[in-house]
């Protein structure tokens, strides 16, 4: 078995460091908005951008757009990932949208969208992001709190159970 040499101690720390900051930036500012009211995919991405942003949030639907139509992203039946890369942005950003009637999309309808914005800089946050949106396929009680029946809270306690489980995983590589 071959064994991966750990990095420096100070590389270490300075890896910890980001991704323990991007997780308390995603678990402070995550946002879920329900009952939401779109009728067409550029409806859908301003709402999307407006959940997460306040300035900027007109470009932020744009590339929102522009990264779907390169490829729609289902991470479930009904379950859509708008998600997007910028130098414009910080921090990570993640919401949910819960929409009031399904938007028909391609062969299937949206109920839910997943909204995560990436700083262009930190591999942390995205792979905090690439994270959610993996339990989201792997775990469906974590689908089902995020499409469904979890508030605000009960998405925060579910996201920080996946968030500590990737912190555990990275430290054991790390040191």
């Amino acid at each position: 078995i071959e064994t991966q040499e750990k990095p420096q101690f100070s590389e270490a720390m300075a890896e910890i460091h980001c991704l323990s900051g991007a997780i308390y930036e995603l678990l402070t500012g995550f946002r879920l908005r329900v009952d939401v009211r779109v009728q067409t995919l550029p409806q859908l991405a301003d709402a999307a951008a407006q959940l997460l942003v306040s300035e900027g949030a007109a470009d932020v639907a744009a590339a929102l757009l522009r990264r779907e139509e390169i490829a729609p992203t289902w991470v479930a039946p009904q379950m859509i990932l708008l998600h997007i890369e910028t130098a414009a942005l910080r921090t990570p950003q993640f919401g949910v949208l819960r929409l009031a009637q399904p938007l028909p999309y391609g062969a299937d309808a949206v109920r839910t969208a997943l909204v995560m914005l990436a700083p262009t800089e930190t591999a942390a946050a995205k792979q905090l992001l690439g994270t959610i949106s993996v339990q989201t396929v792997e775990r469906p009680s974590f689908k089902d709190i995020l499409a469904y029946d979890g508030d605000v809270d009960e998405i925060r306690r579910a996201l920080e159970y996946v968030f500590e489980e990737h912190f555990r995983e990275r430290l054991e590589e790390l040191l």
